[in-house]
């Protein structure tokens, strides 16, 4: 028996049988668009969180502040040394200070950084601006760089919340007095509000451009954002830097341990919709082995007619596999539908709380057609077994079954 005769036996079947048959196609879409909604979820966080907190280049970047009681201090001197290194491309160092803020007699302390026009970008804060930088140029160096002039001041959303600042900040300005330990003041000056970050973590921080800082009284920077070339610099840059008696701490060890948090996550939610698919399977070989038994006679025919045992095992299995592949067609319909109503549903909440929109949910072109051959193959060995014994039924006893 040809192939294609095989193929139209088992459409011909499938439509003879249409309730049962439509019934364990929906079975296998119903366990499958479970594990394709929940990885897509977990993918979708995943890739939510690490959107959120960091960028490329923030990768590349070593945070290096000096030991609370260690006798080396960040200056110039460790500055120039620091900016010698090969694997070293860029330096962004910071200068940070309690403060005061006043607007309209409203007055909240809070936390200020002096930094440079490439402090945004390396702390990978240029996402969270709320009017975007603007790009230079993808060849040069400072591309995406925000420079503030001396009269501007970039602030966080925390600070307009303490400040009763609403939407309408720009060009609002704030009276600021850094402070000394000893509560004497650095400098004290208005500045012009320009952009706000986006913060979601509720820190009181103002960003205030490096040279308003007076040059005779910076002496020591409290910190240093610092990128490397690449991420085979990066482990090399941070012994050096250690060796030379600073803190480092980077933030692609953050985004490592929440990426295996995720894998963990993504592992527990696909052994739960492997479970449903189970169960699906099981209902799959259910309506195979009542196919057999209530086809013996056909197959019995078949056999005395000249159909091979190869012929029938061909046709059962080419049944299960057509359910396998027809269920896991309707399971990524139905796992990204249910996605996209529930994402809707989220952000229609959000807008109601007064949130942003945001995708939840994140669909690998990969993972969506490594589903559909999955599905295939567990048709494959939930068939198998059915097929094997319609294979080997004796054509007599088949003739004689009722």
């Amino acid at each position: 028996m040809i192939i294609f005769n095989i193929l139209r036996l088992s459409f011909r079947n499938f439509r003879n049988m249409k309730l049962r048959s439509v019934l364990t196609v929906l079975g296998i879409g119903i366990g499958i668009g479970t594990i394709l909604f929940l990885v897509s979820f977990g993918q979708g966080l995943q890739r939510l969180l690490i959107k959120r907190i960091t960028t490329a280049e923030a990768l590349l970047t070593l945070d290096v502040a000096s030991a609370g009681d260690s006798l080396v201090s960040i200056d110039r001197d460790s500055l120039k040394k620091l900016a010698e290194l090969d694997a070293i491309t860029e330096i962004s160092p910071v200068r940070s200070e309690r403060a005061k803020v006043n607007f309209e007699g409203v007055t909240a302390r809070v936390t200020a950084h002096f930094i440079e026009d490439n402090y945004f970008r390396l702390a990978g804060l240029d996402t969270m601006l709320r009017q975007p930088t603007k790009t230079v140029s993808p060849k040069k160096q400072n591309s995406g760089n925000y420079p503030l002039d001396e009269e501007s001041i970039v602030v966080s959303q925390t600070v307009l919340d303490l400040l009763s600042i609403k939407d309408d900040y720009n060009g609002k300005t704030l009276e600021v007095s850094a402070l000394n330990d000893d509560g004497s003041e650095i400098i004290h000056r208005n500045y012009k509000i320009v952009n706000v970050v986006d913060d979601k973590l509720a820190t009181s921080y103002l960003y205030l451009p490096a040279s308003t800082y007076p040059p005779d009284k910076l002496k020591n920077y409290t910190s240093l954002k610092v990128q490397v070339r690449s991420t085979t610099f990066l482990e090399s840059a941070r012994g050096t830097i250690l060796s030379s008696g600073f803190l480092v701490s980077a933030l692609s060890d953050t985004v490592d341990q929440a990426n295996k948090v995720f894998r963990i996550m993504q592992v527990i939610l696909a052994i739960f919709g492997t479970i449903a698919l189970m169960v699906a399977a099981i209902g799959m070989f259910n309506t195979m082995t009542i196919a057999l038994l209530e086809r013996t006679n056909e197959i019995g025919i078949m056999r005395a007619i000249g159909a091979s045992r190869r012929d029938i095992w061909l046709l059962f299995l080419s049944e299960s596999l057509l359910i396998g592949f027809l269920g896991g067609i309707s399971g990524i319909a139905i796992g990204i539908g249910v996605a996209e109503l529930a994402n809707a549903g989220l952000n229609l909440l959000a807008a109601r709380l007064g949130g942003n929109p945001l995708d939840v949910f994140y669909y690998p072109p990969w993972f969506v057609a490594m589903i559909v051959i999955f599905s295939t193959v567990v048709a494959f060995i939930t068939g198998f077994y059915p097929a094997q014994r319609a294979a080997h039924l004796n054509p007599l006893d088949a003739l004689r079954y009722k």
